[in-house]
């Protein structure tokens, strides 16, 4: 059961960072840290990363306030388990507990899932039991779009590795164009190289960046997913199954 202290927990891990994170963006666009790489970068990849990164940052936070409030849910249900009259029923296509209707969520369906499996399988207790499926359906609702996190998390360190691969090219195309190597062109040569090279430093430092903080982000999240998991199908097994095995015995 979750502590009073840890409702909302998640989100407000997520907040905290979330915040830590503007600031720490706010204090090197102040000091003119991010209008330099993004100046010095001429291809656009750093824009990119960065617009892929802050999306997905927000699509981080809307899932974890949703996983927070389903842990908020399953933390109710626990609590009104320790109530010796506690009853939960299936009617219809709703939950009740104690003839109160429960809010759709993530920990309801997969509980209607069960009664709606005891319901059907009465003539074959054995089948009752066999919930391995239905946890891993669980499991797939609460982390699958947690997928395309992840995904554009490895997409920014390749767009990171492609920007260092073009700035190497602008930086030894620089040399292949001369035809010869004058006193009077050292300068031109070493100011174009520089272009070249601040490209690949800086798209990789950008992507490098937005992996490691979307990873981080999504490491919580999915833990997040998983603690979800883990206390519903506990309940289940603890509270939900053993009452329905008393009542039908």
């Amino acid at each position: 059961m979750l502590d009073r202290t840890e409702r909302h927990q998640l989100f407000l891990q997520w907040f905290i960072f979330a915040c830590a994170l503007c600031f720490a963006l706010w204090l090197a666009w102040d000091q003119g840290v991010l209008s330099q790489i993004l100046k010095k970068d001429p291809t656009r990849v750093c824009y990119v990363i960065s617009l892929l990164f802050l999306g997905t940052t927000v699509h981080c936070g809307v899932r974890t306030l949703f996983i927070s409030q389903q842990l908020n849910l399953i933390n109710e249900l626990e609590e009104s388990n320790d109530e010796d009259e506690a009853v939960l029923q299936l009617e219809g296509e709703s939950v009740l507990l104690n003839k109160q209707p429960l809010k759709a969520s993530l920990p309801v369906d997969y509980l209607r899932s069960i009664l709606l499996r005891y319901q059907c399988c009465t003539s074959a207790p054995e089948l009752q039991l066999e919930h391995t499926q239905l946890a891993e359906i669980l499991a797939e609702r609460a982390r699958g779009q947690h997928e395309i996190g992840w995904f554009i998390s490895g997409l920014a360190l390749k767009l990171g590795l492609l920007g260092t691969v073009i700035g190497f090219v602008m930086m030894l195309g620089t040399v292949t164009t001369m035809e010869s190597l004058d006193l009077s062109d050292v300068q031109s040569l070493l100011s174009r190289m520089t272009i070249g090279m601040g490209v690949a430093l800086n798209t990789t430092l950008a992507g490098l960046a937005a992996n490691v903080l979307l990873g981080l982000q999504y490491l919580m999240l999915d833990r997040g997913a998983d603690k979800l998991v883990s206390h519903t199908v506990h309940y289940a097994q603890t509270a939900v199954i053993p009452r329905i095995a008393k009542n039908g015995s």
